[in-house]
């Protein structure tokens, strides 16, 4: 068709000789047939829909489309020729802009190591000023365009940015390119931001810096003998004066090197914070992203100015812009590392959400990341020492690959090539259980520096965000730009929240650990079965227990053996634990194991820590309440952290005693009085300020007269007493679906939302929880999770056989009764109360983690005998004689009823 003349060729003689006469468009009316040239179009790749002049009286301007998810000048603007002279648009609009002075630390060559890395995560960019010999990079000095061509091959395809429109040329080669480079004379502002040069001569000449070899996932993880591998690694980039990047991500949340050999380049970063890429997924799928500018929908926006020789590294998911003050030649590489996988998968999932086409993805994106997954296989069990942000890229990576390959179903080759599963990897699952447990462990056996996480201020009031979500506009209005101005709560990212299915609302979404998706839950015979778990991890049934953990801030650190630290950076690891899942791959079965006795009583009590990672339970014993011959026993569940329990357990019987009340003989004044001193006395401990814990207490005092029981309790942990084989409640568990406890949750500025206090702590009393007592306003015991103890008399009769309390770790799998069953079967064979105390956990440990639920919790137990005058030698005939089972008419054995 190219000796054809088309509608316009009268028009449009060929002056230009660039021209291409061998390009057509069809109109998509009329069907005529016109040159690419004669139209003015640069690139036929652009348009959508066609139409011709004639046609477009009826049609309106055709319809161009872009590589990227939205395009940057209207095209009718381009078709009309203003956009030819809006090409220094974008000088004039960063001109009339205010940015941020950056605070970027600038380093010296010598400062740059894997071991800064460790320490900072890599978390914000970092400027080099001079390239030094400890770099480790090596450069070409006084390289032009020219010689760059000559280096990577003359008719190298090269793909062309025209600044003003953003759009891409496809039809040049880098010869062209230079020869366009080097004319002063320039028709149009161009740009060249995409041609790698791995493989070529001019590579030979680079070596990247030191550093970047060392943590490059392509360099670490994938196979060296393997045919295809990612080319990323080496970009050469040539702008021209006044050249613009508009704001965008680099590809897979991949990290940047960039050196600058030639010119200068003016950069505007915006922090990958869970808003602002919020915000920038809005932005880049709206049709109005051509008129807003992005700096302006964030609270800050930083510029920082690159001159020859200077190299920055520009970390995971900063969104950027780039601005050519003259004209500038770049090196630089992209690169997947260890130090922040959760923002580049978010990334990933950003792409995903936005339809990035695959041309811009990350090459072998998916496949590079199971590599490195198999390389951190192999680093865990040579037990190499890793930083905080290694551990916590594992645990992300591993409940990633593992969620959506177990969602999949029985593994095969359909799923394998769906996820990019490498061959060498034979049992993927196995290896994320492998590499989730093995990074746990590593985690709890060292001493590892942890970041420090922001204190936050308490707002006043809330929305909460589903509200929010479901008050904005579906389309990106005029109002949005206010709209994001204000919405500046930049809250921590949390891997394991609930995301919409719409892409405007979706960051990203990786679950919790897939290997926890169940609970367990025992019914009134010691049957253990199976029950799904909703969207909200919720279960359906009213009835179903809830999980050990009582908050979603997590439990980390065991009890007298936990190493204490900051309580601020304890947050980040607990933080990080919550991730990996709560339980072990094998439970740790040692117990903690004492017994005691004095003329009136004996105990015995034993703790466990099995599934769980850290043991978080403490527990008190005082036979002889500082020489009072009272008597006192507590168990104190933790959760969120042992540091709270462990206090509570050394000190609250303490309180009791040195109460005024208690010489008074006012016992329940005494309990109380000392529930609320201790927490009084934690909230103004400085090292309790930022610690998340908190701790159930459920405590009996034995008066010095053996008259009575008085049993305080806070939280769910419980105490019963067994007469003549009936078990009798002397507590009663304090949930937040109790019509009670919800009004004062509620009058407090709480709710209840899943049975939790504001969604989040599944009991409603407890010591500690500061977070959720914070109205200045209501005393203690008005708090929506208060101290305050419910205070229970018992009159001690001579039928009184024991009393128990334990921790719900024994409550979610048994019943009162059948723990007074199961105690009194043991004593009739005359087992020490101790021995009891560690059947009694081993008989509610499960058989296995699956759930992370019933019996696979902390265990204490205390059991207390009352012996009435008789010696312990005589109590235990007296129960072995009280066991023996009663029989009904027909000889079956009575099984005794909980009163």
């Amino acid at each position: 068709m190219s000796s054809e003349s088309c509608p316009l060729c009268q028009q449009n003689p060929a002056t230009n000789t660039t021209a291409n006469f061998d390009i057509w468009l069809q109109c998509d009316t009329c069907s005529d047939w016109y040159h690419a040239h004669c139209l003015k179009i640069d690139n036929v790749d652009l348009i959508e829909k066609f139409y011709c002049p004639p046609c477009q009286v009826q049609h309106d301007k055709s319809v161009r489309k872009s590589s990227r998810s939205s395009t940057r000048l209207n095209y009718a603007d381009l078709n009309e020729g203003t956009a030819a002279g809006d090409e220094r648009i974008w000088q004039r609009l960063l001109q009339a802009k205010q940015f941020q002075n950056n605070t970027f630390p600038r380093y010296t060559a010598d400062q740059i190591s894997i071991a800064l890395f460790r320490k900072t995560g890599l978390r914000e960019p970092l400027i080099i000023e001079k390239n030094e010999p400890e770099l480790g990079m090596m450069m070409p000095t006084n390289l032009t365009v020219t010689q760059i061509a000559e280096l990577v091959g003359r008719d190298r395809p090269l793909e062309v940015i025209d600044v003003a429109t953003q759009s891409e040329i496809t039809s040049w080669t880098l010869g062209r390119w230079a020869d366009y480079f080097s004319n002063p004379v320039r028709d149009r502002i161009r740009n060249v931001i995409s041609l790698e040069i791995s493989g070529t001569a001019l590579a030979e000449k680079i070596t990247r810096p030191q550093v970047v070899r060392e943590m490059d996932w392509v360099d670490l993880a994938w196979p060296k003998d393997a045919k295809e591998r990612p080319k990323v690694q080496l970009y050469c980039l040539m702008g021209t004066k006044d050249s613009y990047t508009d704001f965008h991500i680099d590809f897979g949340g991949s990290s940047v090197f960039y050196h600058v050999l030639s010119g200068a380049k003016t950069f505007y970063l915006i922090e990958p914070t869970p808003k602002n890429l919020k915000k920038y997924q809005k932005w880049s799928s709206s049709p109005d992203q051509s008129v807003t500018f992005f700096g302006d929908l964030v609270k800050d926006c930083y510029s920082v100015e690159l001159r020859a020789g200077n190299t920055m590294f520009i970390p995971t998911g900063w969104i950027h812009a780039v601005y050519t003050p003259e004209d500038a030649i770049v090196i630089g590489g992209n690169f997947l590392h260890s130090f922040n996988a959760a923002t580049q998968l978010r990334v990933y999932q950003i792409e995903q959400a936005t339809d990035v086409p695959i041309k811009f993805r990350f090459p072998y994106y998916k496949k590079l990341n199971w590599y490195a997954l198999e390389k951190f296989d192999e680093w865990l069990r040579e037990k190499r020492e890793f930083s905080y942000f290694e551990l916590e890229s594992m645990a992300v990576l591993t409940v990633f690959f593992a969620n959506s390959v177990s969602e999949e179903g029985k593994m095969n080759m359909t799923i394998r090539h769906k996820h990019d599963i490498p061959d060498t990897i034979e049992d993927p699952l196995g290896l994320t259980k492998r590499v989730l447990e093995n990074s746990k462990l590593a985690l709890l056996s060292s001493d590892i520096e942890l970041p420090k996480t922001k204190k936050k201020t308490m707002k006043k009031k809330r929305v909460s965000r589903i509200k929010r979500e479901l008050e904005e506009e579906d389309e990106f209005d005029e109002e949005l730009e206010e709209k994001l101005k204000k919405d500046d709560d930049d809250d921590e990212w949390n891997p394991n929240e609930e995301y919409s299915e719409e892409p405007e609302v979706n960051n990203v979404n990786i679950p919790m650990n897939p290997m926890s998706t169940k609970k367990r839950k025992v019914n009134s015979n010691n049957d253990i079965s199976d029950e799904d778990e909703d969207s909200m991890g919720t279960s359906s049934k009213k009835t179903t227990l809830h999980l050990k953990r009582k908050r979603s801030g997590y439990a980390c650190g065991s009890n007298a053996s936990q190493k204490e630290g900051n309580t601020s950076t304890s947050t980040v690891k607990q933080r990080l634990l919550e991730l990996m899942g709560q339980t072990l791959s094998e439970p740790i079965v040692e117990k903690t194991t004492h017994s005691g006795k004095n003329k009136h009583l004996l105990y015995g009590l034993s703790a466990m820590q099995g599934w769980r990672l850290t043991m978080e339970d403490a527990h008190c014993a005082e036979l002889d309440l500082e020489e009072t011959e009272a008597s006192f026993f507590g168990v104190y569940d933790g959760h969120g952290g042992s540091a709270v329990a462990k206090y509570t357990g050394e000190s609250l019987h303490r309180h009791v005693r040195s109460s005024e009340y208690f010489d008074k003989k006012e016992y329940i004044r005494a309990l109380t009085d000392a529930y609320l001193k201790i927490d009084k006395e934690l909230a103004e401990d400085q090292s309790f300020i930022s610690d998340p814990s908190g701790c159930t207490a459920v405590t009996a005092l034995i008066t010095p007269d053996q008259k009575s029981i008085f049993v305080a309790n806070a939280g769910d942990s419980r105490a019963i007493i067994s007469s003549n084989g009936k078990s009798k409640p002397l507590s009663f568990d304090h949930k937040p679906s109790d019509p009670k406890e919800s009004e004062r949750i509620n009058n407090a500025g709480g709710f209840v939302e899943f049975n939790r206090v504001n969604g989040n702590l599944a009991l409603s009393r407890a010591i500690g929880d500061f977070e959720f007592k914070q109205n200045n306003t209501l005393p203690p015991e008005k708090q929506a999770v208060t101290c305050h103890p419910d205070v229970i008399e018992h009159t001690i009769t001579a039928e009184d056989e024991f009393f128990v309390l334990a921790c719900d770790g024994i409550w979610d799998c048994m019943t009162n009764q059948q723990v007074v069953n199961y105690i009194r079967q043991q004593l009739a064979e005359k087992t020490r109360l101790e021995e009891i105390c560690e059947q009694l956990m081993d008989h509610c440990l499960s058989p296995d983690n699956d759930g992370g639920g019933v019996g696979c919790d902390n265990m204490s137990v205390i059991i207390v005998a009352i012996l009435n005058g008789k010696t312990e030698d005589e109590w235990y005939e007296w129960m072995k004689s009280r066991t023996t089972p009663k029989k009904d008419a027909l000889g079956n054995d009575i099984e005794q009823k909980e009163e």
